[in-house]
């Protein structure tokens, strides 16, 4: 994450105009961004300014791939956003070499998004493609408040092996493990504090009947130190985790058009301080969404989050989570394939703490 810099836009218009002399063997250069207008009912306690009403510009995301040749090929993801004081910085989300020795069997290295579960998979960081404005609260990503490992530098192997049947997709994933620094989930891009790498594994199942199902189950393991906001930073705690989990996708839909949407993730968190022996904690977190395509263009939806965290809990206690329930409500109306307006409601209930009514406002768009 740095400060952007014109040299950034120097960068990239080189890198563009070198591909002009080179053959497009697949090469694409897209962009995406959002304008999005929030107000919430929230105890201004909590949020001084959520009752004002407020436009954002979302994440601005240009996305690269470049084929190298017939087995090789390049992707990465930037991200420029801004901070609540109006700085814009530059992320670079993802990052990935791949090399495909057959549709069964993929290598990749770089930065990738966690293959846990449906959406961290499907959806990446452009807004236009999910019917929602918002991701589920507890898979944001780390840097906005996320409290699950959604990012992870390594190396990742995936395939698929089609039958007649089903058709099996599986993926395994290592990299440097998550830290908490000061009540933030760092996904450990240049470094790993300790030598035990976190690992990925997930397989999902896909039958011939009825056509758009899917079935998955996944898993995440690693270690995760603690360290205070002292200069330089101390490590105060550490975790071993296990994330167990299951996700259900179907789209039944005629003539690509109409037809009913739904999407299902469990996550059952197991937590436990090797260092001090005060026990495992299990912690839950999970949502349900369903939409209806009544055109191609207009999909109203609905979704129930739940959080339960166990109390004492030493990974979430470091980042500040706590027990919720959301309920959204909205409305999806698709200008054309690049360009969508949303319209939300939501009911966040963080427990012991505030009730109140969130009402948002999207436009997003690609180009």
């Amino acid at each position: 994450m740095r400060l952007l810099r014109p040299s950034f836009f120097f960068t990239l218009l080189t890198l563009l105009l070198s591909q002009a002399d080179r053959p497009a063997r697949g090469f694409e250069f897209k962009g995406f961004a959002d304008v999005t207008y929030t107000r919430s009912s929230v105890d201004p306690g909590i949020d001084p300014d959520g009752r004002n009403g407020s436009f954002a510009i979302g994440q601005f995301d240009l996305f690269l791939t470049q084929p190298l040749d017939d087995r090789l090929e390049v992707l990465s993801e930037l991200v420029v956003e801004s901070d609540r004081n109006g700085e814009s910085f530059i992320d670079l989300e993802r990052l990935q070499i791949s090399y495909l020795f057959s549709d069964a069997l993929q290598l990749h290295a770089g930065r990738f998004h966690n293959i846990i579960g449906y959406w961290n998979t499907a959806y990446h960081h452009a807004a236009l493609f999910p019917a929602t404005i918002e991701r589920p609260a507890f898979l944001e990503f780390e840097d906005d408040g996320g409290i699950l490992p959604v990012h992870v530098v390594g190396v990742w192997l995936s395939g698929e092996v089609a039958t007649a049947p089903i058709e099996i997709e599986y993926g395994l994933m290592a990299g440097n493990g998550p830290r908490i620094d000061n009540d933030v989930l760092n996904p450990g891009n240049v470094s790993d504090t300790n030598k035990n790498k976190a690992v990925s594994a997930n397989i999902t199942v896909k039958p011939s009947h009825p056509a758009g199902l899917g079935l998955g189950i996944f898993g995440h393991f690693g270690q995760v130190p603690i360290f205070d906001a002292s200069s330089p930073p101390m490590e105060i705690g550490q975790v071993d985790q296990s994330i167990l989990g299951a996700d259900l996708f179907y789209q039944n839909l005629q003539d690509g058009a109409i037809g009913l949407e739904l999407l299902a993730e469990y996550y059952r968190i197991l937590d436990e301080d090797p260092k001090t022996g005060t026990g495992r904690f299990t912690s839950s977190a999970y949502y349900v969404q369903s939409g209806y395509h009544f055109t191609e263009r207009f999909i109203p939806y609905l979704r129930y989050e739940q959080v339960r965290i166990e109390a004492s809990d030493p990974y979430f206690t470091a980042l500040g989570a706590a027990n919720s329930n959301r309920w959204v409500y909205g409305l999806r109306y698709s200008l054309n394939p690049d360009s969508a307006l949303k319209a939300e409601v939501r009911i966040v209930d963080q427990v012991g703490l505030d009730r109140y009514n969130e009402y948002a406002a999207q436009w997003a768009f690609g180009f």
